[in-house]
Protein backbone atom coordinates (compact mmCIF):
# COMPACT_ATOMS: atom_id res chain seq x y z
CA UNK A 1 0.00 0.00 0.00
CA UNK A 2 2.80 2.44 0.97
CA UNK A 3 4.35 1.85 -2.76
CA UNK A 4 0.94 2.68 -4.64
CA UNK A 5 0.20 6.09 -2.12
CA UNK A 6 4.30 7.09 -3.13
CA UNK A 7 3.60 6.12 -6.83
CA UNK A 8 0.15 8.75 -6.36
CA UNK A 9 1.89 11.17 -4.83
CA UNK A 10 4.37 11.57 -7.02
CA UNK A 11 1.67 11.79 -10.04
CA UNK A 12 -0.03 14.33 -8.27
CA UNK A 13 3.06 16.42 -8.10
CA UNK A 14 3.65 16.09 -11.76
CA UNK A 15 0.18 17.04 -12.34
CA UNK A 16 0.38 19.91 -10.12
CA UNK A 17 3.69 20.97 -11.79
CA UNK A 18 2.59 20.87 -15.85
CA UNK A 19 -0.93 22.38 -14.92
CA UNK A 20 1.20 25.34 -12.99
CA UNK A 21 3.97 26.05 -15.10
CA UNK A 22 1.90 25.76 -18.51
CA UNK A 23 -1.96 26.61 -17.15
CA UNK A 24 -4.52 25.68 -20.00
CA UNK A 25 -2.14 23.96 -22.47
CA UNK A 26 -1.22 21.96 -19.32
CA UNK A 27 -4.62 20.60 -18.69
CA UNK A 28 -4.99 20.21 -22.22
CA UNK A 29 -1.75 18.27 -22.71
CA UNK A 30 -2.13 16.06 -19.51
CA UNK A 31 -6.42 15.54 -20.72
CA UNK A 32 -5.09 14.41 -24.17
CA UNK A 33 -2.27 12.06 -22.73
CA UNK A 34 -5.88 10.53 -20.42
CA UNK A 35 -7.69 10.13 -24.02
CA UNK A 36 -4.73 8.39 -25.72
CA UNK A 37 -5.06 5.07 -23.80
CA UNK A 38 -2.69 5.75 -21.14
CA UNK A 39 -3.85 6.10 -17.54
CA UNK A 40 -3.36 9.09 -16.41
CA UNK A 41 -6.65 9.64 -15.05
CA UNK A 42 -8.73 12.86 -14.95
CA UNK A 43 -9.88 12.69 -11.38
CA UNK A 44 -6.11 14.04 -10.10
CA UNK A 45 -6.20 16.23 -13.28
CA UNK A 46 -9.52 18.16 -12.63
CA UNK A 47 -9.32 18.47 -8.85
CA UNK A 48 -6.15 20.48 -9.23
CA UNK A 49 -7.75 22.79 -11.97
CA UNK A 50 -10.67 22.86 -9.78
CA UNK A 51 -8.20 24.87 -6.89
CA UNK A 52 -6.48 27.12 -9.18
CA UNK A 53 -9.96 28.38 -10.65
CA UNK A 54 -11.06 28.73 -6.68
CA UNK A 55 -7.87 30.67 -6.45
CA UNK A 56 -8.58 32.83 -9.15
CA UNK A 57 -5.56 32.09 -11.63
CA UNK A 58 -7.45 30.48 -14.04
CA UNK A 59 -11.08 31.26 -15.35
CA UNK A 60 -13.48 28.47 -14.72
CA UNK A 61 -14.89 28.15 -18.51
CA UNK A 62 -10.93 28.13 -19.70
CA UNK A 63 -9.92 25.27 -17.51
CA UNK A 64 -13.49 22.92 -18.13
CA UNK A 65 -12.57 23.60 -22.35
CA UNK A 66 -8.96 23.29 -21.97
CA UNK A 67 -9.72 19.53 -20.59
CA UNK A 68 -12.26 19.01 -23.35
CA UNK A 69 -9.97 20.00 -26.28
CA UNK A 70 -7.26 17.05 -24.50
CA UNK A 71 -9.93 14.58 -24.50
CA UNK A 72 -10.46 15.10 -28.19
CA UNK A 73 -7.23 15.67 -28.99
CA UNK A 74 -6.07 12.62 -27.31
CA UNK A 75 -8.58 10.42 -28.80
CA UNK A 76 -7.51 11.01 -32.47
CA UNK A 77 -4.41 8.68 -32.81
CA UNK A 78 -6.45 6.14 -30.50
CA UNK A 79 -9.24 6.17 -32.98
CA UNK A 80 -7.15 5.72 -36.17
CA UNK A 81 -4.52 3.18 -34.05
CA UNK A 82 -7.78 0.95 -33.95
CA UNK A 83 -9.56 2.17 -37.03
CA UNK A 84 -6.83 1.49 -39.80
CA UNK A 85 -4.73 -1.29 -37.36
CA UNK A 86 -6.39 -2.89 -34.66
CA UNK A 87 -9.24 -5.14 -36.36
CA UNK A 88 -6.75 -6.88 -38.24
CA UNK A 89 -4.49 -7.49 -35.01
CA UNK A 90 -7.31 -8.72 -32.67
CA UNK A 91 -8.32 -10.69 -35.31
CA UNK A 92 -4.78 -12.62 -35.89
CA UNK A 93 -3.80 -11.84 -32.10
CA UNK A 94 -6.95 -11.94 -29.98
CA UNK A 95 -6.85 -15.47 -28.59
CA UNK A 96 -3.86 -14.03 -26.85
CA UNK A 97 -5.70 -10.86 -25.07
CA UNK A 98 -8.54 -13.83 -24.76
CA UNK A 99 -10.54 -11.73 -27.32
CA UNK A 100 -12.43 -14.52 -30.09
CA UNK A 101 -13.87 -13.85 -33.64
CA UNK A 102 -17.36 -14.79 -32.14
CA UNK A 103 -16.56 -11.47 -29.59
CA UNK A 104 -15.53 -9.36 -32.45
CA UNK A 105 -19.02 -9.86 -34.04
CA UNK A 106 -20.73 -8.98 -31.22
CA UNK A 107 -19.17 -5.90 -30.25
CA UNK A 108 -20.57 -5.18 -34.02
CA UNK A 109 -24.09 -6.51 -33.06
CA UNK A 110 -23.72 -4.18 -30.00
CA UNK A 111 -22.88 -0.84 -31.85
CA UNK A 112 -25.52 -2.12 -34.79
CA UNK A 113 -27.95 -1.57 -31.59
CA UNK A 114 -26.88 0.93 -29.86
CA UNK A 115 -24.22 2.99 -31.80
CA UNK A 116 -22.93 6.56 -31.12
CA UNK A 117 -25.35 6.20 -27.42
CA UNK A 118 -23.20 3.95 -26.32
CA UNK A 119 -19.81 5.71 -26.98
CA UNK A 120 -21.29 8.48 -25.35
CA UNK A 121 -22.00 6.16 -22.18
CA UNK A 122 -18.71 4.71 -22.06
CA UNK A 123 -17.20 8.29 -22.05
CA UNK A 124 -18.86 8.82 -19.09
CA UNK A 125 -17.18 5.94 -17.46
CA UNK A 126 -13.84 6.36 -15.23
CA UNK A 127 -11.19 3.79 -16.81
CA UNK A 128 -13.70 2.98 -20.05
CA UNK A 129 -13.33 6.54 -21.09
CA UNK A 130 -9.33 6.37 -21.04
CA UNK A 131 -9.71 3.50 -23.28
CA UNK A 132 -12.83 3.63 -25.38
CA UNK A 133 -11.09 5.12 -28.58
CA UNK A 134 -9.48 2.11 -29.40
CA UNK A 135 -12.28 0.03 -29.88
CA UNK A 136 -14.39 3.13 -31.38
CA UNK A 137 -11.72 2.57 -34.09
CA UNK A 138 -11.41 -0.86 -34.37
CA UNK A 139 -15.59 -0.97 -34.38
CA UNK A 140 -16.19 1.63 -37.02
CA UNK A 141 -18.03 4.31 -34.99
CA UNK A 142 -18.41 7.37 -37.01
CA UNK A 143 -16.18 9.56 -36.83
CA UNK A 144 -17.89 13.11 -36.85
CA UNK A 145 -20.17 11.70 -34.10
CA UNK A 146 -17.39 10.31 -32.42
CA UNK A 147 -14.86 13.26 -32.31
CA UNK A 148 -17.93 15.64 -31.38
CA UNK A 149 -19.03 13.92 -28.63
CA UNK A 150 -16.69 14.57 -26.48
CA UNK A 151 -16.66 18.41 -26.66
CA UNK A 152 -20.26 17.62 -24.88
CA UNK A 153 -19.44 15.02 -22.48
CA UNK A 154 -16.02 16.18 -21.22
CA UNK A 155 -16.95 19.42 -20.98
CA UNK A 156 -19.72 18.61 -18.71
CA UNK A 157 -17.65 15.90 -16.56
CA UNK A 158 -14.66 18.65 -16.81
CA UNK A 159 -17.12 21.57 -15.21
CA UNK A 160 -18.94 19.49 -12.70
CA UNK A 161 -15.27 18.18 -11.21
CA UNK A 162 -13.98 21.30 -11.26
CA UNK A 163 -16.96 22.67 -8.85
CA UNK A 164 -16.82 19.69 -7.10
CA UNK A 165 -12.95 20.22 -6.14
CA UNK A 166 -12.72 23.39 -5.34
CA UNK A 167 -10.10 22.67 -2.53
CA UNK A 168 -6.84 20.33 -3.11
CA UNK A 169 -8.01 17.01 -2.02
CA UNK A 170 -6.11 13.95 -0.52
CA UNK A 171 -6.61 10.97 -2.36
CA UNK A 172 -9.24 8.87 -0.39
CA UNK A 173 -12.64 7.39 -0.44
CA UNK A 174 -14.45 10.63 0.84
CA UNK A 175 -12.63 12.45 -2.63
CA UNK A 176 -13.81 9.33 -4.84
CA UNK A 177 -17.52 9.36 -3.33
CA UNK A 178 -17.40 13.11 -4.45
CA UNK A 179 -16.35 12.43 -7.85
CA UNK A 180 -19.01 9.37 -8.38
CA UNK A 181 -21.95 11.83 -6.95
CA UNK A 182 -20.68 14.56 -9.73
CA UNK A 183 -20.97 11.54 -12.61
CA UNK A 184 -24.43 10.51 -11.66
CA UNK A 185 -25.38 14.44 -11.52
CA UNK A 186 -24.11 14.74 -14.86
CA UNK A 187 -25.88 11.52 -16.29
CA UNK A 188 -28.84 12.99 -14.68
CA UNK A 189 -28.38 16.51 -16.36
CA UNK A 190 -28.01 14.52 -19.61
CA UNK A 191 -30.69 12.03 -19.02
CA UNK A 192 -32.92 15.75 -18.50
CA UNK A 193 -31.63 17.84 -21.33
Amino acid sequence: MELINTVLAVLVKFIEHIITVMGPFGISLLMAIESCNIPLPSEAILPFAGYIVSKGEMNFHVAAWAGAFGCVLGSIPSYYLGYFGGRKFIEKYGKYFLISHKDLDDADKWVEKYGDWAFFICRMLPVIRTFISLPAGILRARKRIFFTQPAFNNTSHNAITVLVFPEPVAITNNAFLLFFSSKLLQTALIAAS
